[in-house]
């Protein structure tokens, strides 16, 4: 792991540097996206299955009684994003799994 300011191979700072930037840009992205539409959700998403899209709630979110599948539906560049008011709590174990 290298800060940004470390002595490292030619070439690693400007790559942190970056990494940053884009970090920054993806989050300020999702935070104010809004299209498609969202869609709102709230409580225990555990057991449920959710297609790519924009996932807001303006309470506490829960994995809990459940897995929460995330269905790219063969879109290999599907994307999710949640935007939470508040806390996210997931309970167990996170596993990727692609049938």
């Amino acid at each position: 792991m290298y800060a940004s300011d470390d002595i490292a191979p030619l070439g690693i700072p400007a790559m942190l540097i970056q990494a940053k930037q884009d970090l920054t840009l993806a989050y300020q992205s999702a935070k104010t996206a809004n299209s498609p539409a969202h869609i709102t959700v709230a409580g225990d998403l555990g057991g449920t299955t959710l297609a790519p899209g924009i996932y807001r709630s303006t309470s506490t979110l829960l994995i809990q009684s459940g897995d929460l599948t995330l269905d790219a539906q063969g879109d290999a560049d599907a994307v999710w994003i949640f935007q939470i008011a508040s806390n996210f709590t997931t309970i167990g174990e996170l596993r990727q799994c692609n049938p």
